[in-house]
């Protein structure tokens, strides 16, 4: 299952472990990034979220459930990149 932020609008950030139920807060400085296969850089299209009570992990890609290259503040500009990609243009 899965630990996730419910609260982004104060510092420190409201978490929940959904499977166990638990809930706590975290400080944003203590998300990290997972590495590479290269094992020496970070991958920064995800970030590591840990439950304050069971220290649980979750990696949760940084865009939500949107692919990179479609993460642009014109949500026009994503439909058309959905349409390209999909054959449509």
């Amino acid at each position: 299952m899965s630990v996730f932020v419910t609260d982004y609008s104060a510092i420190p950030w409201t978490v929940i472990h959904d499977e166990l139920g638990h809930t706590g807060t975290i400080d944003p400085a203590t998300i990290v990034h997972p590495k590479n296969m290269d094992g020496t850089t970070e991958n920064h299209d995800f970030l590591i979220v840990t439950c304050p009570v069971c220290q649980a992990v979750s990696t949760h890609p940084v865009g939500g459930m949107e692919p990179r290259p479609l993460q642009h503040r014109d949500r026009g500009k994503s439909m058309i990149m959905l349409y390209w990609r999909a054959g449509y243009a």
